[in-house]
C-alpha cells in the first residue's frame, strides 16, 4: 500500500504547523510516504523549502494552499 499525505502544514502556517519543510520531506521519506503535499495557510510560503528537501531525495510533491474565507 502506499501513501500519500495531502494536508500537511509546515511552520509557515502560523499557530498550525510545527515543522520546518526539511523535516516534514524526511519524515515523509522515513515512512515511504509516495508523496507530500505542502498545503500552508494563504500561501505558498513553504513550497520553496519544501521543493528544495524533496528534490535532494526524490520525493514527488503536490503544492497547494488552505484558504480562509
Amino acid at each position: 500500500m502506499t501513501y500519500a499525505e495531502l494536508h500537511c502544514h509546515s511552520n509557515f502556517s502560523f499557530l498550525d504547523g510545527a515543522s520546518h519543510p526539511a523535516e516534514l520531506v524526511q519524515r515523509a521519506a522515513d515512512l515511504d510516504y509516495a508523496a507530500l503535499a505542502i498545503t500552508d495557510h494563504d500561501g505558498f510560503r513553504g513550497a520553496v523549502k519544501v521543493h528544495l528537501a524533496a528534490r535532494e531525495i526524490g520525493l514527488p510533491v503536490v503544492y497547494g494552499t488552505e484558504v480562509g474565507m
